[in-house]
């Protein structure tokens, strides 16, 4: 009897507080609204057209995932008609841009705009909008959401909108019916401020203020877009008139609003209403609204930049260098690194520029090339080059890379920061005798010894390579004797990527490496270099099957200041990242769990705190993308740099509300990303989708 009593009890408990937060909830309705789309493919001054689909997927991904709202309205004019020659081809950008939008898992409204109505074929439009009437009116959560058409006019693009006297009569009956009542509309219904003007929005503007100042008592607020330089907040009568920028201006660059209303529990006719209009120069709104009492509505502006607030990425950017973009042209396989005083030393592929090594600085808020009367525009190599690697050695740099026009040697090259000189630490900066693949490098802790790692082909029939150690001591170069040195027992094997990376307690050096066997599989090992010697990690002792039975490949290392060590490869070259810690005693694996299973290029990097930051390419399938060729078609699926920090144990997305799931990257590219960190702050480089694959830098920090 107890027992029946107790489970009673609980299951009446469970009922009481089911209900109370099911009505708690029922007194809050989510919005989304996303205005001024005007997609098209090119840019002009004041406004980046061919934007908006990128800018709108993003929206759409934080309504999706993030806000998770009842309703989003989308506030009219979808596309920009002015540059289009005929209405077939405004039809094919509506429809290219509106299936972005249908990815809405929400409600969906759809607002007509003035640019939307300049289309001949307004019965085409009306079916790709799923419009059956262009004003109407839908009940959420006991709050009547209401759509005008301010467009019943002549549809120049330069008019004044106008609503029909037909509308007007609709809007009255409308407003007869009790209840609290929201209105979005494509114009403000009131004048509102273009820079230092003020403009009229309706012809009819007059007429339709005299209705609702009648119904004050009725309406929570007024909601509309068709302003393209800034966000707008005022009230009339009581009634709060909020006007929202572009999604595609420069100045609003990425808008988009959600709104929060909140009915009080205690006075049906109070309301509180919280508006945030995120992307640039981003705002909040609060507004506390009475309908009872029209002088009680209260607004206030709680933050000027909410992108500030809430941003923990950012792009390392200049005057010169907007968005962190530092190549004038497409960059590859980019590497950086910082100095002991914190200069920012990126180097990159130039992809125009014969494809030579570039160096570049970000010191005192701004990017510089490194160049000297050798090489004046801080193209470094010989020739044509690539994967450069770099370090630095207190304000010393010190890049490597391969030089492919000269039978692929590789070339180490050193920037003298007080003679602001570059100079060759070998005779002409060659530092292999013969074909070599994706040098590295690295100095001991004490910076005493700088040690390089490549491999140095020895078949070029079968391709066979072996690993070469060497060690310049800041005198003489000296080679370190490898365990594949050996062509009697290195016949049945080659090497592949290596990795190099220090000791941050004594002057060991660790070293990551690919195995190919002659089954064409790939073995990534760990060695430790102590004194001139060679120390196996042995990896086959604990995760046997997790580690050398799998197919493994880009290996990258990373070590915080207790000597822990991180071994990154992706399995398969295009699969799951493994990620595993070695305590000095015995390896666990740490991998992220939520990943795709379609991942490149992983690199690794530690603050000074012991945080792990991943960063790597992954194809996300629900990304809506869209791809340009001979014809257009859409793609529902794109590669993405991600970025994620494993701390205390767990792993968490390095993400703001502008860069939703750690993905930095808004274009359809596998990035090449590399890591460095400067105390706490994480740097990372990639080359770029968005801008031509072009080298971006930007900045990391909580």
């Amino acid at each position: 009897m107890k027992k029946l009593i107790i489970f009673f009890t609980i299951l009446i408990l469970i009922i009481f507080f089911w209900h109370f937060f099911q009505k708690k909830n029922s007194q809050i309705l989510k919005i989304g609204f996303i205005t001024d789309w005007e997609y098209e493919q090119f840019e002009t001054e004041e406004k980046a057209h061919y934007q908006a689909k990128d800018l709108l997927s993003e929206a759409v991904a934080y309504f999706n995932y993030i806000f998770k709202p009842t309703l989003v309205i989308a506030g009219g004019d979808y596309i920009q008609p002015s540059n289009i020659n005929n209405d077939q081809g405004s039809i094919e950008n509506l429809k290219e841009i509106t299936t972005i939008f249908n990815k809405i898992k929400a409600n969906k409204f759809y607002i007509l705009g003035k640019k939307d109505y300049q289309i001949e074929v307004l019965p085409e439009t009306k079916s790709i909008l799923s419009l059956e009437e262009t004003y109407y009116s839908q009940k959420f959560k006991d709050i009547k959401i209401v759509i005008l058409d301010t467009t019943e006019n002549n549809h120049t693009e330069t008019s004044l909108g106008t609503i029909s006297e037909n509308q007007v009569k609709w809007l009255k009956a409308e407003l007869k019916n009790p209840g609290p009542v929201m209105i979005f509309s494509h114009h403000s219904l009131i004048e509102t401020p273009i820079k230092d003007i003020w403009r009229k929005n309706l012809t009819n503007q007059e007429a339709l203020q005299k209705i609702i100042k009648n119904n004050h008592q009725k309406i929570i607020a007024m909601v509309s877009g068709n302003n393209s330089t800034q966000d707008y907040i005022t009230k009339q009568s009581g009634v709060p008139y909020i006007n929202i920028g572009s999604l595609i201006s420069k100045k609003t660059l990425g808008r988009f609003s959600k709104i929060t209303i909140k009915k009080d529990s205690k006075n049906p006719t109070l309301f509180n209403v919280k508006i945030e209009n995120r992307g640039k120069n981003s705002s909040i709104y609060k507004i506390k609204r009475n309908l009872k009492i029209k002088t009680e509505t209260r607004i206030s502006i709680v933050q000027e930049d909410l992108e500030k607030e809430n941003q923990k990425w950012f792009d390392l950017e200049d005057k010169n260098h907007p968005q962190g973009v530092i190549s004038e042209y497409p960059a590859g396989e980019p590497n950086l690194n910082t100095t002991q005083n914190g200069t920012i030393v990126a180097v990159y592929e130039n992809n125009n520029q014969e494809d030579k090594i570039q160096v570049k600085i970000f010191k005192n808020n701004q990017w510089k090339t490194l160049a000297d009367k050798n090489y004046p525009e801080g193209l470094i190599s010989l020739g044509k080059a690539g994967n450069p690697r770099v370090i630095t050695k207190d304000e010393d740099i010190f890049v490597i890379f391969t030089e492919l026009d000269y039978n692929q040697r590789s070339r180490l090259l050193k920037w003298d920061n007080k003679k602001q000189s570059w100079e060759t630490l070998s005779k002409e900066g060659f530092v292999s005798e013969k074909f070599s693949h994706e040098p590295i490098l690295t100095f001991d802790k004490d910076q005493e010894n700088l040690y390089i790692a490549y491999a140095e082909e020895i078949n070029p029939s079968t391709k066979q390579k072996q690993l070469k150690v060497k060690k310049w001591n800041g005198i003489n170069w000296s080679e370190i004797p490898t365990f594949f040195q050996d062509l009697t027992q290195f016949s049945n094997s080659s090497l592949d990527e290596v990795e190099l990376k220090n000791s941050k307690i004594n002057n060991s050096i660790y070293l990551a490496y690919e195995e190919q066997t002659l089954t064409d599989k790939n073995i990534v090992k760990v060695k430790k270099l102590v004194d001139s010697k060679w120390e196996d990690l042995d990896l086959d002792s604990v995760y046997k099957d997790q580690i050398t039975q799998v197919n493994g490949f880009s290996p990258s290392l990373a070590i915080d200041n207790q000597e822990n060590i991180y071994l990154s490869f992706v399995e398969n070259n295009q699969n799951n990242i493994h990620i595993y810690k070695y305590n000095q005693e015995e390896w666990t694996d740490v991998s992220p769990a939520n990943q795709t299973g379609t991942a490149i290029e992983p690199f690794v990097a530690i603050n000074k705190t012991g945080v792990l930051f991943l960063g790597y390419s992954e194809f996300k399938k629900n990304i809506v993308m869209f791809k340009k060729s001979e014809e257009d078609f859409i793609k529902t699926g794109a590669w993405r740099v991600r970025v994620q920090k494993l701390r205390n144990g767990h792993w968490t997305d390095c993400a703001d509300n502008f860069n939703y799931g750690g993905y930095i990257t808004k274009g359809s590219g596998k990035g090449d990303p590399a890591l460095a960190t400067f105390n706490d702050v994480l740097f990372v480089i990639v080359n770029d989708e968005e801008n031509s694959y072009r080298a971006r830098v930007k900045s990391y920090n909580e």
